[in-house]
């Protein structure tokens, strides 16, 4: 027996009495438009349903070829839902739209250091000259993609400082921020958005110190090795580092005065904040020399201009002794700090020598006799000269210098009529030369000592003269 039936719209025939039929429904797509951004992951069958999915029926998504996630743009997307068993085939299309994430524009920046506060400084010095943002959207109504701004009104950037460290030179980073989630609403209304989005930037932040030329003159009693002036280059809001000129021999800067003439007592409180000049003044400098008596006894200090001469004291003991020979040094032309030590004329067993501390050739001081020489320690060099203008003690023999020394002279004799012309001329306690052999055996002890401690003396004072030469003159210089 052969019988027909018709199913969806087709006659089937069959040749045997009973006949089964089974009703299948063709599959169906439910896929809706969607939004993703350029930065997102695209799965074609994410959202996308094929009902029934009973294992048979197989769903499958054609891609346009002009598809690209890099870039803004709308692409329509066909899926096709195939029934094995019915070798039938639905289809569904849907859009999709690539929207781009928020962009901005802004450059670096520089700023100086005395700018440099606190963090706000860096994110004022972007603000100077605002940041752009926008972002393009495709817009299905017109479409083809639209770029859109992002004001602050709506979507504001948001700044954050990464590093930082006040007053400080350096190179720091700034991050700026922005959505468009207000900017979405206004383009796409409340439904169907694409998901808010956020755009990135960092931004570098230079700090570097502002500096002026300053000039430095060297003044009438200096120079400096480029001429008459030099120039360097100062930080702003800090003291310069002083070029100290070559003062002439005998002088010292003294102070400094701008280029109005108003005189700079302290450099180092003079902050630049603009070019500047400056002149150096000069004085002449000055020292100090002590005369010294026995027992290392100060006698008298004197503060000295370079090349002027100290004047001796006249009216202290030592130098009124009738055994004082004069200083141990040359002060008529002061170049330095001087100590000058008391030189008497001793008498013992076997010699008769000026002695005590700085024993050697010298000026006398004013007021009192004294030992003729050369400038400083330097001593007579005639040979058998004899010291000039010499007050001697009764009863001691004219000393003599050999080879730049006083030499050795025979004794003394002590009769009684020197012995009593001594004692009428000098008065009780102070017999001049005469006095008995206990007192001058103390004496003669205690010079040789003064002695021997003025040659240690003056070699500290030599080594030390070495030293201040090493040592610049003149105020304190602020570097």
């Amino acid at each position: 027996m052969t019988g027909t039936y018709t199913y969806n719209g087709k006659t089937y025939s069959s040749n045997v009495s009973t006949v089964t039929i089974h009703i299948r429904q063709l599959p169906t797509v439910k896929a809706e438009d969607s939004h993703y951004r350029i930065q997102d992951t695209f799965d074609p069958y994410e959202g996308v349903e094929m009902t029934p999915d009973d294992g048979e029926n197989q769903l499958t998504a054609v891609m346009p070829e002009s598809f690209n996630m890099d870039g803004p743009g709308g692409y329509e997307v066909l899926y096709k839902a195939y029934d094995p068993l019915l070798d039938e085939t639905t289809e569904k299309k849907r859009m999709v739209y690539i929207h781009g994430i928020p962009v901005i524009e802004a450059t670096d920046r520089e700023i100086y250091t005395h700018e440099s506060t606190d963090r706000n400084a860096l994110i004022d010095a972007i603000k100077a000259t605002p940041p752009n943002a926008s972002v393009t959207y495709y817009v299905p109504a017109e479409g083809k993609a639209v770029n859109y701004p992002i004001t602050e009104d709506r979507d504001p950037i948001k700044y954050r400082v990464l590093d930082y460290k006040a007053n400080t030179a350096g190179v720091f980073q700034v991050e700026l921020t922005v959505d468009d989630q207000n900017t979405l609403k206004q383009v796409f209304g409340s439904s169907g958005l694409p998901k808010a989005a956020e755009g990135k930037k960092t931004i570098t932040v230079t700090v570097r110190d502002k500096t002026y030329p300053v000039v430095f003159y060297a003044g009438d009693h200096g120079s400096y090795a480029e001429g008459d002036s030099t120039t360097i280059m100062a930080s702003h809001g800090k003291a310069p580092s002083i070029p100290w000129p070559n003062a002439e021999e005998g002088y010292v800067v003294d102070h400094w005065v701008d280029s109005t003439g108003t005189r700079v007592n302290d450099m180092k409180s003079r902050l630049i904040t603009g070019p500047e000049e400056f002149t150096a003044v000069y004085r002449k400098k000055t020292y100090t020399v002590r005369f010294i008596g026995r027992g290392d006894r100060v006698i008298k200090t004197q503060i000295v201009t370079h090349g002027e001469s100290a004047v001796a004291p006249t009216d202290d003991k030592d130098v009124q002794s009738s055994r004082f020979a004069g200083w141990g040094k040359n002060f008529d032309y002061v170049t330095s700090d001087l100590n000058v030590y008391v030189q008497f004329w001793t008498s013992s067993s076997g010699s008769s020598k000026p002695g005590g501390p700085g024993s050697g050739g010298g000026s006398a001081g004013s007021g009192g006799p004294g030992v003729s020489g050369g400038p400083g320690d330097q001593s007579i060099k005639n040979e058998n000269e004899i010291l000039p203008d010499m007050e001697v003690p009764l009863g001691i023999p004219q000393p003599q210098i050999i080879n730049g020394a006083v030499a050795d002279l025979p004794p003394v004799p002590w009769d009684g009529k020197n012995n009593e012309q001594g004692e009428k001329d000098q008065n009780p306690g102070d017999r001049g030369g005469l006095k008995d052999d206990q007192t001058d055996l103390a004496e003669n002890q205690e010079n040789q000592e003064n002695q021997e401690n003025q040659e240690n003396r003056e070699n500290q004072e030599g080594q030390e003269g070495q030293e201040d030469q090493k040592r610049p003159e003149g105020p304190v210089r602020s570097d």
